[in-house]
């Protein structure tokens, strides 16, 4: 008789132990996605209408973050300028790299045909493009 009792009890049990492993689960889920969507992306800026047309491939295509110095010179070629920028605390060299437009007044932005690049470095590895934009013209 007193397995009969405990059987019982056990089955009662179980429901509640599911429905407190589910409402857990549901918290859980609930957490991780406030975290997602009040984290946002809020260094991400779009970018403007005139940085879209004088940039459509990108400040730095076609290059990304991360991209090795091999790569860059198989692409490009030496740079104009080679300025070291010293050690970070991992030991890895910081090196900038200037390759400087060729031809003014180019209405479009493609490799460092119209603007001149600064590829910064890190060990053997790209980690900022910057692109200088040309002195606004007077009317």
């Amino acid at each position: 008789m007193a397995n009969v009792t405990t059987n019982v009890i056990a089955s009662e049990a179980k429901p509640a132990n599911d429905l407190w492993r589910t409402s857990s689960l549901l918290l859980l889920a609930m957490t991780i996605g406030s975290l997602f969507i009040f984290s946002g992306c809020g260094e991400i800026q779009a970018p403007t209408a005139r940085q879209a047309l004088t940039h459509p491939f990108g400040t730095c295509a076609p290059f990304t973050l991360g991209t090795s110095q091999q790569e860059v010179l198989e692409s490009w070629g030496p740079p104009d300028q080679r300025i070291p920028r010293g050690v970070d605390e991992l030991g890895n060299v910081r090196e900038e790299w200037i390759y400087r437009g060729r031809i003014e007044n180019l209405p479009i932005d493609y490799e460092y045909m119209s603007r001149t690049k600064h590829l910064s470095f890190e060990g053997k590895n790209l980690v900022r493009c910057e692109s200088e934009d040309p002195p606004e013209e007077k009317r």
